[in-house]
């Protein structure tokens, strides 16, 4: 567009300076410069003279206005030039800035996973102080729970499962390696370990009480669609291992799993998963003798209303229907008189029952 305007401007000067040349040509055919000596002749001349002279002038000025208009336009194009000369060095030093960022970030990462791995080996080195010699309970435990800080979850569950299943570990270490899994693993890592809670209901039931993650006690809300699915039979393997006059023993257990299967029974969306907890909840409930109302961290559970608002509806899917099954034979297990069980064959049986299959 500037030179455009350049050749523009250089071509009007050149009109106005042949039509300079034109009119001195014209001026000087036309005899106005010649002088005959006399006043008249002189007047003349100098008038012609005064004439051209300003018309010189003005070509003089047009011409020097081009080459201000044509220095000006280099000026300009050369500032704009060296702008964008700078301008792409400047990006092209963004550019190497971010890829040198993104190396750096990259090798940090890689260093960072390289150190995790080799905690987690270390960690796995800890579970033996000599080749096939497990070293104490609390040092396999703080290993489990170390490989679980350092997002080694699938490998976290597996040495936990196998640990369990040999006995080398108690209920209370395995839920609560589970429960330390729960707040950072993947989907499938959550459904794994409920599975694995699900088919080792019976050996959550301890001498003293219950073990189970607390995250599953405190917020099922906040589980995947599997888990909740499998919450109600969880809950039920669990209770089905006691008679309910035994559960009065373990009263505030007892409460917190049904205070659990009511608020997540509350807030289901889902109505399979729903069905599924209210059928959980009315067959307990039918053998609860207990006190109006229960506490759950979320809210206070009132009995009676929770009883108005259950009712036995249509059963369908694998899991509801064990449901259904498994708390029948509960309830009528209920209804024959409780004999005390031997507190040390009681104990024998909770460490040596085998995950249901």
């Amino acid at each position: 567009m500037a030179s455009v305007a350049t050749k523009h401007a250089w071509t009007g000067a050149a009109v106005v300076l042949a039509l300079g040349v034109a009119f001195i040509t014209v001026v000087w055919q036309s005899g106005l410069l010649d002088f005959s000596g006399t006043a008249p002749s002189a007047t003349v001349v100098a008038a012609a003279i005064a004439l051209v002279g300003g018309f010189l002038g003005t070509v003089v000025t047009a011409i020097g206005l081009v080459l201000k208009h044509s220095l000006d336009e280099r000026t300009e194009r050369r500032l704009e030039l060296e702008a964008a000369r700078n301008a792409e060095l400047k990006r092209e030093a963004e550019d190497r800035l971010r890829v040198d960022e993104e190396r750096n970030a990259e090798l940090k990462r890689e260093s960072e996973a390289r150190l995790r791995l080799e905690a987690a080996i270390r960690a796995v080195e800890l579970m033996s102080a000599a080749p096939g010699a497990l070293d104490p309970s609390i040092q396999r435990a703080g290993a489990l729970f170390t490989l679980a800080s350092l997002g080694q979850h699938e490998l976290t569950l597996s040495l936990a499962l196998s640990l369990f299943d040999g006995k080398h570990i108690d209920a209370n270490t395995f839920a609560n390696v589970v429960d330390a899994m729960y707040a950072t693993s993947t989907p499938d890592i959550q459904d794994r370990a409920m599975s694995s809670l699900v088919d080792r209901a019976r050996r959550l039931v301890t001498v003293n009480g219950i073990a189970l993650p607390q995250r599953i006690i405190d917020a099922p809300t906040s589980l995947n669609d599997y888990c909740r699915r499998w919450l109600p039979v969880l809950v039920a393997r669990i209770i089905a291992v006691r008679h309910i006059d035994e559960w009065t023993q373990h009263k505030y257990q007892l409460y917190a799993l049904m205070s659990t299967l009511c608020v997540a029974w509350e807030h289901e969306e889902n109505p399979n998963i729903k069905d599924g907890l209210a059928t959980a909840l009315f067959r307990i409930l039918k053998a609860y003798d207990g006190p109006p109302s229960m506490y759950h961290p979320v809210k206070r559970v009132d009995v009676m209303e929770l009883k108005s608002c259950l009712e036995d509806g249509v059963h369908s899917g694998a899991e509801v229907i064990e449901l259904v099954s498994l708390l029948d034979a509960w309830l009528e297990r209920n209804a024959k008189p409780f004999v005390e069980a031997n507190p040390k064959s009681e104990s024998q049986a909770y460490e040596t029952a085998r995950p249901d299959t």
